[in-house]
């Protein structure tokens, strides 16, 4: 049966469920057994937008998978490509965006009533806000993490342990610590509460952090990198700007703490100029009313937009050292945001991120084209995912590439690039680097996608293939599937080296999910197998193991199934052009 467009992954046919070496559980188990079963998979790697950038098959999920559950020192390790840490990002990213706004503004503007106690409903809503952020802290020592220079899955608990005290664990904790000590430390002076309370400004740290699980956020709902781009930029921006009001509007509640005179700042003089004296009033006394809370979050972000973006001054200047001292901090920032924010649209637009832009131009090219000839949807998703495939976002020229390098290193990249085949594929293991490296350096890089069919099964053109990612399915001329291979199985005409045992029965291969090949023609086999006589005997074990597997699985599988019609015209209409679809009966 063919595979859903939706999911490269599910694919149904008729095959027995330990065939895809999944585990099988008994209809008979308790509850606890069945809940046990989906909290482990609540916790191993799945599919989704991240992991497909580390594992490009099926295959290589499974292998993955059992990596994390069959290896006992992982046992009480979450795997970061799981559903559990997926969710929780989603989360505590809510959570950082909430406190960020709250906590801040809270403690600048609402400070007087805050610290009197007099708030009781915020007080509750940030201790259990803290509360579950200090669950997070504890579930980080069991996460695993990715590296994303060399793709690698970090899920050693010694090495979970180092990364995070060394990198976030004191800021996460030293914030709700501040908050906790405040909550219950009533027997504090007022000037000791607000400078606990500040040391929830440690979670600024993580500001990183929530601007990147944001991205993953909108990025799993498909948003283009241009339009994540101004997003992430957008609310950045709103984070500073929030950030520096929030400390701006601290310095009246210090003043008033320590009874620093405040007639030198700027909001005595926009008292002065407006003619009011309740501004600063406000800020100094035990009054709280939230549409002045607003006036005055209003005022000072003003100020700050002034200075942060260098698009005028705010008409009431100040004279106070501490202010301007801030303020040419927030314009230095500024300055700092506005050469990122060039530097990511020249990457997005410029010449900076070259290979992306290429791919969107070859990307628009291709969608043009489809419009222009009106191709049926399924078609155009066919094209699309063989693009997404095979270019990964970034288009370049590797024969290009290949063709600058000495022959040498061209060796050295093809041996790194095939190190999968190498690993797995049997012709491979025990032959000489020479060897190994003239057949590598003859194979042909091909993609698949869902329904190609790799192989006919009238096939004579001697040649043989070997899977580096995906999933393919043997069929038989009725159409029946009997089997599946992998990354590192091979498949192909081997029958110049079938001396003893043949295969028996003609089958076709079909790509079940997005598989990149490797072709060897017969031409290199015969230059192989003549420079290096080694291959040869590589190849008859090959061909013979090949055929002993084969005749089992057709034989266990039983006989073909009568041939049934199919409608070629709806083949078409659905985009399948070259589709070889169910064959037909003749008519007697």
């Amino acid at each position: 049966m063919p595979i859903a467009p939706k999911n490269r992954f599910k694919h149904d046919c008729d095959l027995p469920p330990e065939y895809f070496h999944y585990e099988v559980n008994s209809p008979y188990e308790t509850r606890l057994r069945k809940l046990g079963h989906r909290l482990t998979n609540f916790i191993t790697v799945y599919q989704h937008f991240d992991s497909l950038q580390y594992f490009r098959s099926n295959c290589a999920f499974r292998k993955e998978r059992r990596r994390h559950l069959m290896t006992l020192k992982y046992k009480y390790i979450i795997h970061p490509f799981s559903m559990f840490a997926r969710r929780k990002a989603v989360a505590i990213t809510t959570l950082w965006m909430v406190l960020y706004f709250v906590e801040t503004f809270t403690g600048s503007f609402l400070a007087v009533a805050f610290h009197n106690r007099d708030l009781v409903i915020v007080e509750i809503f940030l201790m259990v806000m803290n509360l579950g952020l200090l669950l997070d802290v504890i579930t980080r020592f069991f996460v695993g993490y990715p590296v994303e220079r060399t793709r690698v899955v970090i899920l050693d608990s010694h090495a979970i342990h180092k990364k995070y005290l060394t990198t976030y664990f004191f800021f996460d904790l030293g914030a709700i610590m501040s908050y906790i000590i405040f909550y219950f430390g009533r027997f504090m002076g007022k000037r000791a509460e607000i400078i606990v309370f500040q040391f929830h400004k440690l979670r600024f740290a993580r500001i990183k952090t929530l601007l990147d699980n944001t991205d993953m956020m909108l990025a799993s709902f498909k948003v283009k990198e241009s339009k994540r781009t101004c997003i992430i930029l957008g609310l950045t921006a709103i984070l500073l700007l929030h950030g520096f009001t929030c400390i701006f509007g601290l310095m009246p509640v210090m003043r008033q703490a320590y009874d620093i005179p405040y007639n030198q700042s700027f909001l005595y003089y926009y008292d002065r100029e407006q003619g009011i004296h309740d501004l600063m009033e406000e800020a100094l006394h035990q009054e709280v009313k939230m549409p002045h809370c607003i006036k005055m979050y209003i005022t000072h972000m003003s100020m700050v937009m002034c200075h942060f973006f260098g698009c005028g001054t705010f008409r009431s200047q100040t004279k106070d050292s501490t202010e301007m001292l801030f303020l040419s901090s927030v314009l230095l920032s500024g300055l700092i945001f506005y050469v990122y924010t060039v530097a990511k649209v020249l990457q997005l637009f410029g010449v900076v991120n070259i290979s992306e832009i290429k791919y969107e131009e070859l990307n628009m090219q291709v969608s043009q084209y489809m419009v222009k000839k009106n191709f049926p949807r399924d078609l155009k998703k066919r094209i699309n995912k063989y693009y997404d495939y095979k270019f990964n976002k970034k288009f370049f020229s590797e024969q290009r590439i290949l063709d600058t390098l000495t022959e040498h290193l061209r060796m050295e990249v093809l041996l790194y690039s095939c190190r999968n085949l190498i690993g797995e594929v049997q012709i491979f293991k025990g032959l000489s680097k020479a060897a190994v490296g003239c057949v590598l350096a003859l194979l042909k890089q091909e993609i698949y996608i869902p329904h190609d069919v790799i192989m006919a099964p009238d096939d004579e053109s001697g040649s043989i293939y070997f899977i580096l990612y995906g999933t393919c399915g043997i069929k038989l001329v009725s159409g029946k599937e009997v089997m599946h291979i992998e990354d590192g199985h091979h498949f192909g005409d081997t029958s110049d080296f079938e001396k003893y045992t043949k295969t028996q029965i003609l089958y076709s291969v079909v790509a079940l999910e997005v598989s990149e090949v490797y072709k060897l023609e017969k031409k290199d086999i015969k230059y192989c197998c003549k420079t290096y006589p080694e291959i040869v005997y590589k190849l008859e074990a090959m061909a013979r193991n090949k055929a002993k597997r084969y005749n089992a699985v057709f034989s266990m599988r039983g006989d073909e199934d009568d041939e049934t019609t199919g409608d070629i015209l709806d083949e078409l209409r659905r985009g399948r052009i070259l589709h070889p679809g169910i064959k037909r009966q003749e008519l007697l």
